[in-house]
């Protein structure tokens, strides 16, 4: 069995959002509900509304590009996708294509139909996972 993804996955799965969004949400709520004119954030409406624009904007960012990592490993006949809680078992002949990007750290993984995550997987490659995928699967690959 060869893993595909990063071991930085977990990471950016699941410990930066929650304590990213933890943090920021505390501060946002205790400028929410305190009262101090001496800092201009905490009296200021506009920037309170201001502040929790932005963290919309940044959840809405999370939920559509790090929360939707996936965890990828292969072996000769089967790839397995992982969210973290739940694992699928997919054949090679079930996915079309697998797109490696080195800039843009997510890389795609499409599927012949859609499953239960979804027809395309993100996840974040690795070096040595990828090398194994180019020996094992080189028709996958584009």
């Amino acid at each position: 069995m060869h893993k595909l993804t990063s071991n930085f996955t977990i990471f950016w799965k699941i410990f930066f959002p929650v304590l990213f969004l933890t943090i920021m949400y505390l501060f946002g709520f205790v400028m929410l509900f305190t009262d101090n004119d001496a800092f201009f954030l905490f009296s200021n409406t506009y920037a309170k509304i201001g502040y929790w624009t932005v963290m919309i904007v940044i959840c809405l960012i999370f939920y559509f590009t790090i929360l939707n990592i996936k965890r990828v490993e292969f072996d000769e006949d089967h790839f397995y996708i992982s969210n973290y809680f739940k694992t699928i078992k997919i054949p090679k002949e079930g996915i079309t294509q697998i797109k490696i990007r080195t800039l843009p750290i997510f890389s795609r993984m499409k599927l012949v139909n859609k499953g239960t995550f979804g027809q395309t997987i993100t996840f974040i490659p690795d070096r040595v996972g990828v090398e194994a995928l180019k020996t094992n699967h080189k028709d996958l690959m584009s």
